[in-house]
């Protein structure tokens, strides 16, 4: 989008992949030159940034501190008293459950299996501040328990599968295909 020729040409052009299935064709219709910010303009930005850094940061340092005192023994309750926060209750929580950040998920379940005592993890939350995450007992899922997963799961697989098939026979159709372009369509 900000190639010198676009910009200069005020012609269409693209595409510009998205994504595997979408493409974007676009024109510049107004283009404003870098220019630095003034001091002032930026000032409330800067140390709304700075502060969330070291606030980050801080909490980080908090959360990996409460880590090693629950290691070396110190109990759940004691330890939150000490960082004056709150806990969620304890609950088993599934790869999808929307109730809880996806971060907190993949952390979870990134952690190895609890062997007798539970396994703790301090992490840095994108929204800002940090958590400590306990992994006190995994419960397996069990293959079939959930029709409506495996049915999603079947559908999803067939989905990408048709997708696939549909992908390789517009390829063959393009290699077999003679195609003329008219360059002209897009000025």
């Amino acid at each position: 989008m900000f190639n010198d020729d676009v910009i200069a040409s005020g012609k269409i052009a693209g595409p510009v992949a998205l994504a595997d299935d979408q493409l974007v064709v676009f024109k510049v219709l107004e283009h404003h030159a870098p220019a630095p910010q003034s001091l002032a303009s930026v000032r409330e930005e800067i140390i709304a940034a700075i502060r969330k850094s070291e606030s980050s940061a801080a909490a980080r340092a908090a959360a990996e501190e409460a880590v090693k005192r629950l290691d070396a023994g110190a109990s759940w309750d004691e330890v939150l008293k000490g960082l004056d926060a709150k806990a969620t209750p304890a609950a088993f929580i599934g790869r999808g459950d929307p109730q809880v950040p996806a971060q907190l998920r993949q952390a979870a379940f990134a952690a190895p299996r609890p062997a007798g005592k539970p396994v703790y993890r301090a992490l840095t939350l994108d929204s800002g501040g940090a958590a400590v995450l306990a992994v006190s007992a995994v419960k397996p899922g069990t293959p079939g328990a959930n029709p409506q997963n495996d049915e999603q799961l079947v559908a999803q697989y067939m989905r990408r599968d048709r997708e696939g098939d549909m992908h390789a026979y517009l390829l063959e159709l393009q290699r077999r295909a003679t195609i003329k372009t008219n360059p002209t369509v897009f000025q």
